[in-house]
C-alpha cells in the first residue's frame, strides 16, 4: 500500500530547506535586477532576469530534492 505519510515528511522536509534559501535567492535576483537596470539603463532587456532566474529556482530545487532522496519536488 501506499505510505502517504512517509510521502509528507519527505516532501515536508525539502520544502523546508528550499522555504530557508528562497527568500535569500530572490532577494539576489531583485538585487540583480534593479543594480544591471539603474547602472545600464537598459531596461529594454533587462527583464530576461526573471525567466532565467525562474528557470534556475526550478533546476536547484530539483538537484535539492534529489539529494536529499525526496520525491520529484512539486
Amino acid at each position: 500500500m501506499l505510505d502517504l505519510g512517509n510521502l509528507t515528511i519527505q516532501l515536508t522536509g525539502c520544502r523546508k530547506i528550499m522555504n530557508k534559501y528562497a527568500t535569500l535567492y530572490w532577494l539576489i535576483a531583485v538585487l540583480l535586477y534593479l543594480g544591471y537596470s539603474f547602472i545600464t539603463n537598459d531596461w529594454e532587456r533587462s527583464w530576461i532576469i526573471w525567466p532565467i532566474a525562474g528557470i534556475l529556482y526550478g533546476i536547484i530545487e530539483k538537484i535539492i530534492s534529489l539529494c536529499h532522496n525526496d520525491i520529484a519536488a512539486e
